[in-house]
């Protein structure tokens, strides 16, 4: 550490004395830090001072990578490519370059005003020019615009005053513009580029400039002649761009051939923003920058702020300093330079391990917790029947008499052999026993063995559990398998169409845009990794909830609150990338905050999402859903930092996160429950908890009965139970139960049409013949 400190500190120190030479116009600078995707490199543009011995190359310059507040050793970029333009060092001829943009009404069609003002705003933000040259930029329709200068900080101010023109727009006058715009680049040093955008139109009959003036109109003659005369020094250079169909074709591609420039050339588009590349690589001769292709030894990028610091030694200008803070990756989607995809487990390994592991846990839930639930039976309440003296006992079903060193049951009041035991699954008086004038506190219903997924008793944890770790692994197969492995990149193409880093100022400090435009790829790999999974967990916990409910089962609502997730998911995590690089950026720690502050706000919306059209309230939805989305998130992240390879960590942190999400939040929703019926015949039912708090505390009437549109839906066949059987109500803090029908509480009937107070652990039952009874539990 101390070493660390020592050489941080001697780096700063280096720098701040550099600072009077970096501000100079001979000072070498990194313009901008971007990671190449199809080489899995880090690019690195390095802008120099122009001269014939400036010396850039592998062996001068040295990067070095440095976090601030953590120790990362000597963490050097290697340089495994080189590219310089041009390769024999700087020219230093200047470089007058012109944009010529038509602004008639003809380029309303298709947009390609607003296409061609992109491409020229593309260009400029690619191409470094040499010192002392300069873009400029002149429009035309009947008028011709003054040419002004134009750089990374002005153009979208400058592009501004040129907006779609209303109605019809104005003619062309391309003739004279052309002519004036030529003229004009020969009284300029140096070499003269002209970049013509136009549809090729010359429409200037009704334009009263000629009148007004008494000028006669150019001809197409009159603007090669001024061409030729402008190249007499052989300086000047003309690249033309017909946009659209019905361009003049004839005219356009005339003029490149008037000068005596080889690299002249006539394009033709329907679409401006494809000759943005086309343009970019006639002009790379004239590029400032040089690229090194750099491989780093600390390549785990978590979208911390780095710092880069770049030296240079040079004959000409001694030793120079720069520096640059970068950002790459993010706390979900970690990005590792110079780790090759293809060199990692294999997905398809990848997934037959989920894929174990899943239905794994679900053998293991099915076979192996009944067994050891069982061998603890055993142990705490079957003993063998030590005979009392001078009495009998019988086996209350088969009426045999229980011998000395008999198998009993000594769970509940009355003894039981295991065989009846085992044979009905529970207690034989179960759960009339619960009604006695001397009741049993009906503890022989707690063992009763049923199919797994009938989420009865505590049973429905491990459903809960279950089915998130299942949609853990469908939210990686979703992620990994359709967005990583097909790449998506037109989509990626298409975002970076709003996160334009060529756009944006790349001098400026990274905990802003520019730093989110240059990660478009780990945003939108971020977004669809927190996006897909947020929204497969929210399918299969909604689903465990659906399928633990006594209601009939509805696609609609599952549909509905999948519907939402997707949304909210998206819109979360994608939230997420833009909170890590902007309000966090310079926060310590921001790697891990800026995901818990994520999945925070996820577990909120996620609550909500689940108290839709459920018997959870809001309020302990969004409780639940924040306490297991932070423990979930913590075990998560942990994961990603112990586990060496991602793609494995990334799998089990997916299938961890979910069944920690499923068994926590249920667990939470059900500890904070405060009026619940628990079911406690058929026997099929024995077990299953309705909550009833939402819609109590909403005022709301509950009903019981055979309708499926009451809230305690009777769906089990019992002809004595009516659609509408009986009420439950809240007044003053307790429920209240009205007979709509015969109904029995506690095994007594109670008068109907009346309110009657309940009590916890009273039972409800509804008709003395009926097989539907319930337990009333308070909290």
């Amino acid at each position: 550490m101390r070493l660390y400190l020592q050489r941080y500190f001697f780096t700063f120190f280096i720098f701040f004395l550099s600072v009077p030479i970096l501000t100079a116009q001979d000072s070498i600078k990194i313009t901008r830090i971007s990671q190449d995707d199809s080489l899995n490199i880090l690019d690195i543009y390095v802008s120099a001072p122009p001269g014939p011995n400036t010396n850039i190359n592998a062996n001068t310059i040295k990067f070095i990578d440095q976090v601030p507040g953590k120790d990362l050793g000597e963490c050097r970029l290697a340089i495994t490519g080189f590219n310089a333009s041009p390769p024999e060092g700087y020219i230093e001829t200047k470089i007058n370059i012109l944009f010529l943009l038509d602004y008639s009404g003809s380029m309303k069609i298709n947009d390609r005003l607003g296409k061609s003002k992109q491409t020229i705003k593309d260009v400029i933000n690619q191409i470094s020019l040499p010192v002392g040259s300069k873009f400029e930029l002149a429009a035309f329709h009947d008028d011709i615009f003054p040419s002004v200068k134009i750089n990374k900080f002005n153009i979208d101010e400058e592009l501004s005053k040129y907006p779609t023109p209303e109605g019809g727009g104005k003619d062309t006058d391309l003739f004279r513009a052309m002519i004036d715009k030529v003229e004009e680049l020969s009284e300029e040093e140096g070499k003269q580029i002209l970049i013509l955008l136009s549809d090729g139109k010359n429409d200037n009959l009704r334009n009263p400039y000629y009148s007004l003036n008494n000028k006669k109109r150019p001809t197409s003659k009159d603007v090669y002649k001024a061409i030729r005369v402008a190249d007499i020094t052989n300086e000047l250079m003309i690249l033309t761009y017909g946009i659209g169909n019905g361009v003049d074709s004839t005219f356009l591609k005339e003029l490149p051939s008037l000068t005596e420039a080889l690299e002249d050339q006539h394009y033709f588009t329907s679409d401006p923003s494809s000759i943005t590349k086309i343009l970019v690589d006639q002009l790379a001769e004239y590029n400032n920058d040089y690229v090194f292709h750099t491989k780093p030894s600390c390549n785990e990028y978590r979208g911390e702020l780095r710092n880069l610091l770049l030296q240079w030694k040079s004959k000409d200008f001694g030793v120079q300093y720069d520096q640059k803070e970068y950002k790459i990756g993010a706390s979900i989607e970690p990005v590792y330079i110079g780790v090759l995809k293809e060199d990692r487990m294999n997905w398809f390994l990848l997934l037959l391990i989920g894929l174990l592991l899943v239905f794994g846990t679900l053998f293991l839930l099915i076979y192996l917790l009944p067994f050891f639930k069982r061998r603890e039976f055993l142990k705490k309440h079957v003993v063998k029947y030590v005979p009392e003296a001078n009495k009998i006992k019988r086996d209350p079903i088969t009426q045999d008499i229980i011998q000395e060193g008999d198998k009993v049951v000594v769970k509940c009041n009355q003894i039981t052999t295991l065989e009846t035991w085992d044979a009905l699954g529970y207690c034989p008086n179960f759960p009339s026993c619960m009604e006695f004038q001397d009741p049993c506190p009906g503890k022989g219903g707690e063992e009763t063995q049923t199919a797994f997924f009938s989420q009865k008793g505590n049973s429905k944890i491990y459903n809960w559990l279950w089915y998130g770790s299942l949609g853990g692994l469908i939210g990686w197969i979703l992620y990994s398998g359709l967005f990583r492995i097909s790449k998506l990149n037109g989509l990626n193409e298409y975002v970076k169409s709003f996160f334009d880093e060529s756009s944006l100022d790349p001098t400026a400090a990274f905990n802003n845009i520019t730093s989110i435009a240059q990660n478009t790829s780990v945003f939108l790999e971020q977004t669809f990794q927190g996006g897909l999974l947020g929204t497969a967990l929210i399918g299969a916990i909604t689903v465990a909830e659906e399928l633990g409910s006594t209601r009939k089962f509805s696609p609609l609502r599952v549909s509905l609150r999948v519907f939402i997730g997707v949304i909210i998911s998206f819109l979360v995590f994608g939230s997420g990338f833009f909170l890590q690089y902007t309000l966090l950026g310079n926060v310590q720690y921001s790697v891990f905050f800026s995901g818990l502050i994520n999945w925070t706000v996820y577990g909120i919306l996620f609550g909500i999402i689940l108290s839709i059209y459920s018997t959870i309230e809001w309020k302990k939805g969004i409780l639940g859903g924040v306490i297991s989305c932070i423990v979930a998130y913590c075990v998560y992240f942990g994961i990603l930092e112990l586990v060496p390879n991602d793609e494995l960590a990334k799998l089990l942190s997916f299938i961890l996160l979910g069944g920690i999400l499923g068994a926590l939040i249920v667990k939470v929703i059900a500890s904070l429950e405060n009026f619940e019926l628990i079911y406690l015949s058929p026997q099929e039912y024995n077990g299953m908890v309705k909550p009833i708090s939402k819609w109590l505390k909403n005022g709301m009437e509950v009903f019981i009965g055979r309708s499926a549109k009451c809230y305690v839906f009777i769906k089990w066949n019992d002809e004595h139970v009516e659609d509408k059987h009986a009420m439950l109500i809240l007044e003053n803090g307790r429920v209240h139960i009205i007979a709509l029908y015969e109904t029995l509480l506690n095994g007594v009937i109670i008068p109907e049409n009346q309110k009657v107070e309940l009590n916890n652990d009273d039972i409800i039952q509804l008709g003395r013949y009926s097989n539907s009874k319930m337990q009333y539990k308070e909290r």
